[in-house]
């Protein structure tokens, strides 16, 4: 290149909305009525048996939960059965993912294991009744009769499947689900803390936490009441309240004095972007100059390893890892409000609510751009049920600019499914980082990073991974708590690095928001021959160069705007009027943030995006393949694809088969599994990243440039180089 080629902005100049074309016809259904209506009949009658068995004292307000598994053929929005409940005054309270094998199906052959929706639907025994009395004598009209097909299966929410893992002992700190989206979900409350207390319990219900239709509240509990405690008929889920981690290894920190190394004069290089650590607290004034500490408790003492935790992972933040012979400290990137949300009785207690609040309250304190967190329950993610961590997480990031680096946790190591990532790791609106071994070309994934795969959607975790350190080669960071150098390692270390890079991204570009940080970073993350449970996306880079300056052969385009609900825009994809001399390599990555619905891990995202690519500006073909992804048919549901909040893909083609590219994106909506009115939702912000190469065809970039005059080279800042 005889000068730089930078990265090409105004991509949205290129978009422009399109009429949307209608569906197809009719669908062909697994049974008739009579058949449907034959069985349910008996399930349902059996199911007011069950209901006539639960003590008054487990039912608040007269509520019963039973289970409507819905057939695998009905999973999309529009076969809601919404109208039929709400006829006989029946409301559908949450709902989980499922395998069963149905007895009759639309295709070919004997029916196989699939993956559908089981719907926790509640109300009063009557209601049940009126559906199962309009049912027998026939008085449905044709849209229930419709929905009323659609379940393969009607039974009781069971106690015993409301357990998860307890502990030993004789009694049980409980991380307790309610099922509150009623009128008054206080009476709810109440009724549930006067049922603890007759076991001998108590419900801790000022530490309760509310988002969405979910509310979580700490339980201590004898151990002998357990089982009796989930026969409360709105409880969703009860389990032993998890351990904290702050995604130490079984690695010993080695901190080596250095009294030369001292920290840098200079101010923070980017005083504009605010940046928020969660952590163990500093306890140190070495860092005053750019770091402000708030302590959440009066404790006078605190632990060591918490302090140094919090220290290292700081001090990543702010000057990254060291490199060998390295005797100097660069000026800091950002300023940095560290919270101590971790302290002695935290350290030493299971409870977690109160380390969550924590992070909540500081939250709500300012609009922050960055955030790491380096820390949550030691526990795997459950694909049935949402932690609280991630569904109060979630909803907070859902209506912000902020970008989260989550460390995803150090049991890698241990037996499926153990091994798995942890919350909050698997929210859909964070940035899960795990960790690889090396600097080198010949990276992996350090055998300490937790697994994939997240919760469909959110199915690609973690997002990427960054490095953490191993035993061959330690990260090294300054340690301004010990006053010299730490070498450790973990995904603790690997999350701050990367949020350092989206940092560093963001300072020397001018974005419209973190997000678009993410966006460019997994654009050019390298995954090599890892697989996508290991590593995510890929390896995020470690040279800005590769993410701001394009090679002759290409032109990578950066689109930053809004999606109509309801509403189709077709991004055309920029393609030069040059001899191209081989084939044509076209690279997406697209992110957004959105609503989610914690009681429907299932349905959890609320915005879609359904993505059509087209070659010529008429055929069609799939782009963002996500069915690839997927380990088995039973977890590539047919529109799963369409709620992933981060796609990212690359296609190869014939030259002669390109001649107006571009993608179609029809923004679509749900909420708690159903369709809704578009009208009431605002535009959605998004961030697609587009790269078109040709090898041996050096006039790529200054043909796109030439022939595209509304795009132009992004504004560049400052010239930070990112350090690995």
């Amino acid at each position: 290149m005889s000068e730089r080629n930078i990265l090409l902005g105004f991509g949205e100049t290129l978009t422009r909305p399109v009429e949307r074309k209608k569906g197809g016809g009719g669908k062909a259904h697994p049974y008739t009525y009579s058949e449907a209506r034959q069985r349910l009949l008996h399930q349902q009658q059996q199911l007011l048996e069950r209901i006539d068995m639960v003590p008054e004292a487990a039912a608040p307000g007269g509520i019963y939960v039973a289970r409507f598994t819905l057939h695998p053929a009905y999973l999309a929005k529009s076969y809601h059965p919404g109208n039929l409940l709400r006829k006989s005054k029946l409301l559908d309270v949450g709902s989980k993912r499922v395998v069963i094998t149905p007895e009759q199906t639309q295709k070919k052959g004997q029916p196989t294991p699939e993956l559908t929706s089981c719907l926790y639907v509640a109300g009063q025994a009557a209601s049940f009744a009126d559906l199962h009395r309009r049912l027998n004598q026939n008085t449905l009209n044709a849209s229930e009769k419709n929905q009323m097909i659609q379940f393969e299966e009607i039974d009781f929410f069971e106690p015993e499947d409301k357990i998860r893992t307890l502990h030993d002992g004789e009694h049980q700190l409980l991380d307790v689900a309610l099922h509150t989206p009623l009128v008054d979900s206080s009476a709810i409350l109440e009724e549930f803390r006067k049922y603890v207390a007759r076991l001998d319990g108590h419900a801790d219900l000022e530490r309760r936490l509310t988002t969405g239709g979910i509310t979580f509240v700490p339980v201590k509990i004898p151990s002998m009441h357990a089982n009796e405690l989930a026969e409360f008929t709105t409880l969703r889920v009860l389990r032993g309240m998890p351990e904290l981690r702050i995604n130490e290894p079984s690695v010993t920190r080695q901190i080596t004095s250095n009294s030369l190394l001292q920290p840098p004069a200079e101010n923070a290089v980017n005083q504009s972007v605010s940046v928020a650590v969660f952590d163990g607290g500093l306890g140190t004034n070495a860092l005053d100059k750019w770091c402000k500490e708030e302590v959440f408790t009066t404790a006078t003492g605190t632990s060591p390893d918490l302090l140094h935790h919090g220290n290292e992972v700081t001090s990543t933040i702010l000057f990254g890892p060291m490199k060998p012979g390295q005797n100097s400290l660069p000026a800091p990137l950002c300023n940095i409000d560290h919270y101590r949300v971790l302290d002695p009785s935290v350290g030493t207690h299971p409870d977690l609510y109160d380390v969550l609040h924590r992070i909540k309250d500081g939250l709500a304190k300012k609009q922050y751009d960055f955030v790491n967190l380096s820390l949550g329950p030691r526990l795997p993610i459950d694909d049935e049920d949402i932690n609280p961590w991630t569904a109060v997480l979630d909803q907070i990031l859902s209506s912000s600019r902020t970008l989260m680096t989550i460390a995803v946790g150090n049991d890698g190591e241990l037996a499926e499914p153990l091994n798995r990532i942890q919350p909050p790791s698997d929210m859909v609106n964070g940035f899960a980082i795990g960790a690889s071994d090396s600097t080198e070309s010949n990276w992996a994934r350090a055998p300490y990073s937790s697994v994939g795969p997240g919760r469909s959607p959110g199915f690609i975790k973690p997002d990427a991974v960054c490095f953490g350190g191993s035993q061959n080669e330690m990260f090294t960071v300054y340690n301004p708590l010990a006053g010299g150098i730490s070498q450790t390692c973990g995904t603790s270390y690997a999350a701050p690095l990367a949020l350092r890079h989206a940092i560093e991204v963001f300072s020397e570009v001018e974005l419209e928001s973190p997000m678009a940080a993410k966006t460019l970073l997994l654009h050019h993350t390298n995954a090599s021959t890892h697989p996508r449970s290991e590593v995510g996306w890929g390896h995020l880079p470690s040279d800005l160069n590769s993410i701001i300056e394009c090679g002759d052969n290409e032109a990578t385009i950066i689109y930053q705007g809004t999606l109509a609900p309801g509403a189709v825009m077709r991004a055309s994809i920029p393609y030069p009027d040059v001899e191209i001399k081989g084939n044509v390599t076209i690279k997406a990555t697209l992110c957004y943030l959105c609503d989610a619905d914690p009681e429907h891990p299932i349905n959890y995202t609320r915005s879609g995006l359904d993505i059509t690519f087209r070659k010529d500006g008429d055929k069609t073909q799939s782009f963002f393949k996500l069915r690839d992804q997927y380990q088995s048919e039973q977890e590539a549901r047919g529109d799963a694809h369409k709620w992933e909040t981060t796609l990212h893909a690359s296609q190869t083609f014939r030259r002669e088969t390109l001649t107006e590219p571009c993608f179609d994106i029809d923004y679509q909506i749900r909420e708690q599994g159903r369709g809704v009115d578009y009208n009431d939702y605002p535009p959605l912000p998004y961030c697609l990243v587009v790269t078109v190469s040709a090898n041996n065809t050096p006039e790529v970039y200054n043909g796109i440039r030439q022939q595209y005059q509304t795009l132009q080279p992004v504004k560049l800042r400052n010239q930070i180089q990112i350090t690995t």
